[in-house]
């Protein structure tokens, strides 16, 4: 139970601290002026509140639906129904999280856009085909940054490029790598499902309680 309790301090400890660990995290990658690292810790904020007022509740309700899964067996097809909710619930998310990014896109110098490169060339993982990906993801944002600093005044340009920029981010162009992303999610919830298959009742009595205690946790944060 201790170890539980932990569980959930440290959820509702991320979840409160997150807009200023983002905020750091993108001055880090950036070097933002003191206006812009303003207004991108007000964004942030604006936006924990509105997943805090919105998608909590609905995390909520994803969990309550794992509660009845765990309790019980699981296949592989409920596996991916659950992480299909959650995928469309983070898609809520980054479409609400869109005119932000809009906004600071605009804003990048052609300075801050080369210490973004220098920051992702640093981190890169020594890892193929998830590192193949990462790799255009990131010579991607950055050609969608440069394309808005050469024209900052068309936001329309602006929030087509954002847009579409999104959307590669989401679903890969690449064939091989979008087939490899599946192969990891239809072998993940299959494995899962083996997994949850094979434990006791106890253990799923356990499992149940946990669940549980998340979906606790997103509601008193999402009544803060």
């Amino acid at each position: 139970m201790a170890l539980l309790l932990q569980g959930c301090s440290t959820v509702k400890l991320a979840y409160n601290q997150a807009p200023q660990l983002m905020a750091w995290q993108i001055n880090r990658y950036l070097g933002l002026s003191d206006a812009q690292n303003e207004r991108v810790r007000d964004e942030l904020d604006d936006l924990q509140q509105w997943h805090r007022d919105t998608m909590l509740p609905q995390h909520a309700q994803v969990l309550q639906k794992v509660q009845r899964q765990l309790a019980d067996g699981i296949t592989a097809q409920q596996a991916c129904s659950t992480y299909a909710e959650i995928r469309t619930q983070f898609d809520q998310v980054v479409s609400q999280a869109e005119p932000k990014m809009l906004w600071l896109a605009s804003q990048l110098t052609d300075s801050q856009i080369r210490q973004l490169e220098r920051k992702q060339a640093d981190s890169n993982a020594d890892w193929r085909k998830a590192y193949n990906e990462r790799l255009r993801r990131q010579k991607d944002l950055v050609q969608v940054l440069q394309t808005v600093a050469r024209d900052r005044q068309n936001t329309a340009q602006t929030k087509t490029l954002v847009r579409e920029y999104l959307a590669r981010f989401n679903q890969s162009p690449d064939p091989a790598y979008r087939s490899y992303a599946q192969t990891l999610v239809t072998e993940g919830c299959g494995g899962f499902a083996q997994v949850h298959n094979a434990t006791t009742p106890a253990q799923r009595v356990k499992a149940v309680a946990s669940a549980k205690s998340y979906e606790q946790d997103f509601m008193t944060l999402a009544a803060q």
